[in-house]
């Protein structure tokens, strides 16, 4: 079925937005660091940062704060109260990247089937992104934040021993559906922790991860935590956060 969606390079995006952030003369970047602790201060939350990897600690305090994180986000939430929703799911997908077989550059990005299957993203500078989602998923949780033992998967660090057949039996799930796809050239492969909500997978009709277009944002006092949904609605929930902070309001 020929669909209207449209792949955007979500490492040009990344690079835009470091670019408009270091621009900006009122941000103050502070990387490798990680929140904590947070508590009531008479000018709003005192923020307790701990930095990586010297477990240095720092004390910021500030009139608001927005928690807008993924996958950490409930686990910070604990800090003020806000008790994570009920049925609260983090999946460990993997991704390749590949090279795009001659003659294919322009060929159309494709998804096999909705389900437990798989997806091929055509780019504009011949690499692809795959996915077969058997072979992909390979990490379920319902903690408040994903395991420790994701990590060196979502950064991109495992040993090419561990990642080799795990693209090997992707690219071979592709394949049966994108001929062309068998022999491409493996460039990377990496995970990323999925978040939402639901006890079923997606082969489920009724399950509540078909239900991702449902976001919202909570409050208490000066303290904001974000679910942005998806990437493609991340920029609407924005506008409306920034709104209803302007009046005084939330949802």
């Amino acid at each position: 079925f020929e669909t209207t969606e449209r792949a955007i390079s979500p490492e040009q995006l990344a690079d835009e937005i470091r670019k408009a952030v270091g621009r900006h003369p009122l941000i103050d970047v502070r990387c490798d660091a990680r929140v904590v602790g947070l508590e009531p201060h008479d000018r709003g939350l005192a923020v307790d940062v701990e930095m990586i990897p010297t477990r240095d600690r720092h004390r910021f305090t500030a009139t608001a704060v927005f928690n807008a994180t993924w996958e950490q986000r409930r686990l910070l939430d604990g800090f003020v109260g806000i008790q994570p929703e009920p049925g609260w799911l983090h999946r460990l997908k993997y991704r390749v990247i590949a090279s795009v077989p001659p003659g294919l550059e322009d060929a159309p990005s494709a998804t096999m089937v909705l389900g437990r299957y798989g997806d091929v993203v055509i780019r504009p500078d011949d690499t692809a992104y795959l996915s077969w989602y058997p072979e992909a998923l390979r990490g379920w949780s319902h903690e408040v934040a994903p395991p420790a033992d994701w990590t060196p998967a979502c950064m991109g660090t495992q040993s090419a021993a561990t990642t080799r057949p795990i693209a090997a039996a992707i690219i071979r799930g592709i394949a049966a559906w994108y001929p062309a796809f068998a022999g491409s050239e493996v460039l990377a492969v990496d995970a990323g922790a999925i978040v939402a909500c639901g006890a079923t997978d997606v082969d489920v009709a009724d399950s509540g991860l078909h239900a991702r277009a449902a976001t919202c944002f909570r409050r208490n006092g000066v303290y904001w935590s974000v679910d942005a949904g998806k990437l493609t609605t991340a920029p609407l929930v924005a506008r409306q956060v920034v709104g209803e902070f302007l009046r005084g309001e939330a949802c």
